[in-house]
């Protein structure tokens, strides 16, 4: 059995659109400052522990090249 999907009408569209979930923002390419404010921004850690948290995940992405969280294991989950 075969399923497809007409996107050619707008109303279908509109609904996969609101449908999809909002991206997640990436922090590859962001300075350390960059990487604390977004933790800050997004509620994550209090503005104390930003700078130490920007520390860890900058040695993690840039010096280790690990991408995803469940490989950096001195960050809490």
């Amino acid at each position: 059995m075969t399923v497809s999907l007409d996107l050619t009408a707008e109303g279908a569209r509109d609904a996969l659109r609101r449908a999809a979930p909002a991206e997640k923002p990436s922090l590859i390419g962001l300075t350390r400052a960059e990487i604390g404010e977004a933790l800050i921004s997004a509620g994550i850690v209090p503005e104390r522990q930003a700078k130490m948290r920007a520390q860890q995940l900058w040695h993690w992405m840039y010096v280790r090249g690990v991408s995803d969280f469940s490989g950096m294991f001195n960050i809490s989950k």
